[in-house]
């Protein structure tokens, strides 16, 4: 890489690191203590001086860099009063966990099916609805029965499961 002197500071620098102000080759260094002198030198000339002090201060007090200092000096923590609370957390939508779904119960589907099956065997279409929602019916009231008793859930299932082998059996 080539290297070049800086018309400021006489040091070898990258040439890719020098800039140019005013027709000079500087450095990053030299540029800045540049464009530093430069901002003061605006400042005093235009007479905005104070109202920067101001308008820093009034960003200060804002953003509570005073009150921060001060805790820091003492060593006691600052009280916010609701300015720099955290964001609450947004609720999105969570996938559903699948549920263990009965094998004892009969979906929609199923119910369609086994009432085509029973009509396909020469049952009328009320006398097929019929029967299954009897099936149905007798299916809570076991599973309730079984829940007086204690029961466990799985003896439950087993029980279920004979029930609706029966229905399509038939």
């Amino acid at each position: 890489m080539k290297e070049r002197v800086c018309d400021s500071c006489k040091e070898e620098t990258p040439k890719k690191f020098l800039g140019k102000i005013n027709g000079k080759y500087l450095c990053k260094i030299c540029r800045r203590s540049v464009r530093k002198k430069h901002r003061e030198k605006t400042i005093n000339d235009s007479g905005i001086r104070e109202d920067l002090t101001k308008l820093k201060s009034k960003i200060d007090r804002e953003q509570g860099y005073a009150k921060k200092a001060y805790a820091k000096k003492v060593g006691r923590p600052v009280r916010s009063y609701g300015k720099n609370k955290e964001m609450p957390t947004i609720k999105g939508s969570k996938q559903q966990l699948r549920k263990e779904r009965s094998s004892a119960y009969l979906t929609f589907e199923e119910k369609k099916q086994l009432v085509s099956m029973l009509i396909q065997r020469g049952l009328t279409y009320e006398e097929a609805i019929k029967r299954v929602r009897d099936i149905i019916r007798e299916q809570t009231r076991v599973r309730k029965i079984m829940k007086e008793e204690k029961k466990s859930e799985e003896e439950i299932k087993i029980k279920q499961r004979e029930l609706l082998e029966e229905l399509w059996r038939y």
